[in-house]
């Protein structure tokens, strides 16, 4: 039943005129700074943790604008339900530039790293339109398990609609016997939620404080000998994104090193990257969740 009223609810916002989606956005997002208050006082915290030097009035703006980008990212995800790759190609543009072409055609396994920043999740349909319709590559994604399954499992077939696969964090012998494949695979996935556990983290320099990211996309790629790249992504107007990728590791670069010393060179160069782009346009990225509730031990960090 609950999976008829999610597939009932996407077709229905689907059908939407934009500009019925851009007062709704507006309408919603307003709900949730002034009424509900939506995590209000968590993106404060983050926000002024991050940047101590904003004035007031400047960090209320940047909040203004997370809430309007944050509902207009979901209400995106409801409208792109029953679109085509070549529709979806046209509002997330992945561009064919040099780096993009070395990576198609490596014949090596590949790896990019996303973050929660602008649509993560038409990062997924975009990504299997592009590399598996448009470029008949493999193409699977790595995400963080869901309690409800019922919920994941729509999810998950929203995000393979265009091609591709979904593997959990719960699944990582899978994906790195995978890697260890033949067949080239490219491997995406959002790398900076918080880690579950202090076993499972590194301890990074991000935004001015101690951060912990997840090891688990480092150790594939060191494991695995697959270079990484970096998922650059900007809004190039509103309902409208531009995807590149950077370079953040290549492994016949680092042969001397452990597999950990190599996992953690990439993700303090992921975490570096992903700062940049915070740094340029703060209010796209996630600020809602609780992503410094831990605190590094006098052994880590």
């Amino acid at each position: 039943m609950k999976l008829l009223f999610l597939r009932g609810v996407f077709r229905f916002f689907s059908l939407l005129p934009w500009p019925v989606i851009n007062l709704l956005a507006t309408g919603i997002a307003g709900l949730l700074e002034f009424m509900i208050k939506y995590r209000k006082s968590v993106i404060h915290y983050n926000l002024q943790r991050c940047f101590p030097n904003w004035e007031l009035s400047y960090r209320k703006k940047v909040i203004n604008k997370f809430y309007l980008h944050f509902v207009d990212i979901f209400l995106e995800v409801f409208k792109s339900n029953s679109w085509s790759s070549s529709k979806m190609l046209t509002h997330f543009t992945i561009l064919e530039d040099e780096n993009m072409q070395e990576l198609l055609n490596d014949p090596r396994h590949q790896i990019i790293l996303f973050g929660h920043f602008h649509n993560w999740e038409w990062i997924t349909q975009a990504c299997g339109a592009f590399f598996c319709k448009t470029h008949q590559q493999n193409m699977i994604g790595f995400f963080k398990h869901m309690q409800d399954k019922t919920v994941e499992k729509f999810m998950n077939e929203y995000r393979t609609r265009l091609g591709g696969e979904m593997y959990s964090d719960r699944q990582p012998r899978t994906v790195l016997k995978l890697l260890f494949g033949k067949n080239k695979l490219i491997l995406g996935t959002v790398a900076d939620q918080t880690p579950p556990g202090r076993e499972d983290m590194f301890w990074v320099d991000f935004l001015n404080t101690p951060t912990p990211f997840f090891k688990g996309p480092g150790f594939l790629a060191a494991a695995s000998k697959s270079p990484v790249w970096y998922g650059h992504i900007t809004q190039v107007k509103r309902h409208h994104y531009e995807m590149k990728v950077i370079p953040v590791w290549e492994p016949t670069v680092n042969l001397n090193n452990s597999a950990d010393e190599n996992a953690s060179i990439i993700t303090k160069q992921y975490a570096s990257l992903l700062e940049q782009q915070i740094q340029q346009e703060p209010w796209a990225w996630l600020w809602s969740h609780r992503r410094w509730k831990y605190a590094p031990l006098e052994n880590e960090g």
